[in-house]
This record gives C-alpha cells, structure tokens and sequence, in this order.
C-alpha cells in the first residue's frame, strides 16, 4: 500500500470526523450525505469487507507485475459509514428523547427518496429500531404502522416478500412480516383479504402445495383465537371455488402425504365445524 493511500486515507477519516460532528442537533435539518452502501446488519455491526482484487504496479524498464491488495474504495467506504453509523445513532438517542416522529425522521434519514429499495438503504434498520422502541408507547408511530400508512397492506407486503429474498434484508424482512401480521390482527384485516393477497386464488386445487397456505391457516386460527364471537372458516373460503367433492378428495390425498398431512387434518376439522354450525343454524 503506498505512503500516498495512507495519506488520503488519513485525511478522508479526519473529513468523516468533521461529518460526524456537523450533524444536525434535529431531524429537520439533517444534512449528513447518505452513502448508497445496501448491506445489511440487521445488528448495526460494522465489518471491513476483505475484498480483494488483481491490480498493476509500476516497476523501473516498464516492466509490470500483479499484485493482490485490498480494495481502497471497500475500505474507504466502511469506514466512512461506520462513523456516519455512530453519529446517527447518538443523533437517534436525543431524538428518542425528544420523543420525535418516527415520520419525522424517517425523512430526515432520507428515507422517503426514490431510487433505490428502502429495505437496502444504510439507516432503514436503525429507523426500525427508533419507530419500534417509540412505538412501544405510542403504537401509532411504530414501523410497521408507518410503513402500512405510507405504502398500503399489499404494496408493504410486496416489499417484504422480495426482501426475504436478498440474504442482507431477509432477517429484518422477516422481523417486519411478523409485525405486519400482527398489525393484521389487531385491526382485524379480513382473511379473504389475505386470500387474495398471498395469491391462493391462482390454483386453489393445490393449495396444500402452497407454503403461504400455511401462513394463511394460522392468521385464521389466531384471529378466531382473538374474536372467538365471529369466527372465520377457512372451508368457507374455499367453497367458492371448490364443491365439497373435490374438497374431501383433496384432503384425503393430502392426508396420504407427510409433508401436507397437517394441512389437510387442519382443513378436515375447519370443514366439519362449519358444516357443523351450519347445520344448527338451520
């Protein structure tokens, strides 16, 4: 590494103290520039990438030779987010204080801007920390009830469903999918709505097959658990598509196989108590 790298390199940390102290004193007029940095430390951590790559050296009689060395930018941009990193979150600690508006800074992180996914961008966990800690006493301003205020039930639930795909925003994706159910339940959001939303209309005949029937079997179980005074049948759903034939034929193929046999006993037994109830009614 030469004498020049380290120079700059010195010089760079000494700007990024500057940045870090010239952080704003309120989310209004937070001024810091965001890195485009999309890892994801769902624990806040700071690590130094090892990224390596080939790169030529000037030698005397123009001869050249390859040697590997750490990437300057890698590190470069590291260091400036973990300081950036330690500013916020003292920033984030007064604000918390202040009992200041998850909204409030979620725009002051510029989070609200456009261009890149808002699951990827550096200070979306630390806000989710901030709007849930907040939201402990003032449940309004928790992040998943910002989220769903800001973006709507299905396009959140988009959001979430692609970020469990990415390794760096799958542990945070399935923290906030925990609270968006939970979000549901409190404010009874009508399982056929779900239904539709987890996309179990497209091929009702293999239901079994479907993970997210699963999810869905236990949103029904727990809010019947939560308002047992209107239960919600998960056979009455299904009826609209299916005849109760082809229903019991695709529970008894279920049943034949390890992996859906719990499914389909779940669905045998929803479907004996509605009929059961209905029965009465009658």
């Amino acid at each position: 590494m030469s004498i020049h790298f380290l120079v700059w390199l010195t010089f760079l940390v000494s700007v990024v103290y500057i940045e870090a102290d010239a952080l704003p004193s309120g989310p209004k007029v937070l001024r810091s520039s965001f890195s485009d940095n999309t890892k994801f430390q769902a624990t806040i951590k700071i690590g130094i990438s090892n990224t390596r790559l080939l790169r030529s050296k000037s030698v005397p009689e123009n001869r050249r030779s390859e040697e590997r060395g750490v990437t300057g930018f890698s590190i470069v941009e590291t260091i400036r987010n973990a300081f950036k990193s330690k500013g916020i979150a003292e920033k984030l600690a007064k604000w918390q204080e202040q009992k200041i508006p998850s909204t409030t800074v979620f725009n002051s992180l510029h989070l609200d801007k456009p261009g890149q996914m808002l699951f990827t961008k550096l200070y979306f966990p630390e806000w989710v920390k901030y709007a849930d800690k907040l939201g402990a006493k003032i449940p309004k301003m928790s992040a998943i009830s910002i989220l769903t205020k800001r973006y709507g039930d299905d396009i959140l639930f988009s959001m979430i469903k692609e970020a469990k795909t990415n390794p760096r925003t799958n542990e945070l994706a399935v923290y906030l999918e925990a609270k968006q159910i939970e979000h549901w339940l409190t404010t009874r959001k009508d399982p056929y709505e779900l239904f539709h939303l987890f996309n179990l209309d497209d091929g009702v005949r293999r239901i079994f097959e479907q993970p997210a029937f699963t999810t869905w079997a236990q949103y029904v179980d727990d809010l019947n658990a939560k308002h047992p005074e209107k239960p919600t049948w998960m056979y009455s759903k299904l009826r609209s598509y299916l005849d109760d034939t082809i229903l019991v034929k695709m529970i008894e193929t279920a049943k034949a196989s390890e992996k859906t046999r719990v499914m389909a006993l779940k669905l045998e037994q929803d479907m004996a108590r509605a009929t059961d109830i209905h029965l009465n009614l009658c």
